[in-house]
């Protein structure tokens, strides 16, 4: 049986509640608008990171001397932030989402995923979205 299962087994039986991550990707001109709102919303985990990606939005194409060229990449913010409930999910979701809608392609996305087992690296135990 792995750590992970063991972790999952010792959650379960202790009614530790399920920890979701929420990636967030918006525009950069929306990061502190959102860090403000998440501030005011009690988020204690999240983390930050300057990225670059495509979707729907397609970056844009350029002429040059007679050639074209495609430029894909956009400049785009990470967040991921830890929760616990459904509830305090919900909540973020839609009051980000409302904070970062511009009506144009490329506001960006949010992903959920299940965290089956959370561990402080620092002493191995089991770890919650609360720190």
């Amino acid at each position: 049986m792995s750590f992970a299962q063991i972790g999952l087994i010792h959650a379960l039986s202790k009614g530790v509640v399920q920890s979701e991550l929420l990636t967030i990707i918006l525009r950069p001109e929306k990061v502190n608008e959102v860090l403000e709102l998440l501030d005011e919303l009690g988020v204690d985990w999240m983390c930050l990171s300057q990225v670059e990606g495509v979707g729907r939005q397609r970056g844009h194409t350029e002429i040059f001397r007679g050639r074209e060229y495609s430029i894909e990449p956009k400049p785009k913010v990470c967040l991921e932030i830890l929760v616990e409930g459904g509830h305090q999910r919900d909540q973020i979701i839609r009051k980000v989402t409302e904070v970062v809608r511009t009506g144009y392609v490329g506001d960006g996305k949010v992903f959920v995923m299940r965290v089956e087992v959370p561990v402080n690296a620092a002493d191995s135990t089991l770890a919650s979205a609360a720190g």
